[in-house]
């Protein structure tokens, strides 16, 4: 983890994150964010992501820092863009598997 940054725990999946199918772990990640107020946690955190932006995009990779990403922008109406990657589909790999993305709407 890069200097001077800090973990925020509270969105992190629990232990099940790399054991549970797409849907299933769509549903427990939307179960913790349902949890939190979206601009108090906008407020408190910068969001860095270690997927390689490759991967992401040929539907290899993507994360819970993806999902938290797009719950803030539905909730807050805000666009969250990765860095150097503005026009990046984070969620190639549910699009490649048939299943649609979250709205947190």
């Amino acid at each position: 983890m890069p200097t001077g940054c800090k973990r925020y725990r509270a969105l992190e999946p629990g232990p099940w994150f790399n054991s549970v199918s797409i849907p299933e772990y769509l549903k427990r990640y939307g179960a913790i964010l349902a949890k939190f107020d979206p601009r108090r946690v906008a407020d408190e955190l910068v969001m860095l992501c270690y997927e390689n932006a490759v991967g992401v995009r040929e539907g290899k990779l993507w994360c819970h820092r993806h999902l938290a990403a797009q719950w803030l922008e539905d909730r807050l109406g805000i666009k969250i863009e990765e860095y150097g990657h503005p026009d990046l589909d984070r969620f190639a790999k549910l699009r490649i598997n048939g299943i649609k993305p979250p709205n947190y709407k």
